[in-house]
């Protein structure tokens, strides 16, 4: 990516059935040092989707949104944030800076 203010911007969709990381990896094993917000929200025709962050190997809840529902989470300090759905729900999901 080029340098200017749309560098740290990502807009993209995960289709979550189970467990799937909206953001990093369970092969990362640094939390990233940058001042960075995922921003999730849940599709208006989705199911319940937990959420959860990735910190130092460790994985805490941090709760649930509904269909249509949105959250933002703070990505310094973290390695992944995962998301769980008993069914299928689309996720959508965008990086920016803090």
């Amino acid at each position: 990516m080029s340098g200017g203010s749309g560098a740290h911007n990502r807009d993209y969709e995960v289709s979550v059935r189970g467990t799937k990381y909206l953001w990093g990896s369970a092969g990362i094993a640094q939390d990233v040092d940058l001042p960075l917000l995922l921003h999730v929200g849940n599709d208006v025709l989705g199911e319940q989707v937990s959420i959860s962050t990735v910190a130092n190997g460790a994985q805490t809840a941090i709760g649930t949104i509904n269909a249509g529902e949105y959250v933002t989470i703070p990505l310094q300090s973290l390695s992944g944030v995962v998301a769980n759905c008993a069914f299928n729900s689309t996720v959508h999901c965008a990086i920016r800076r803090a």
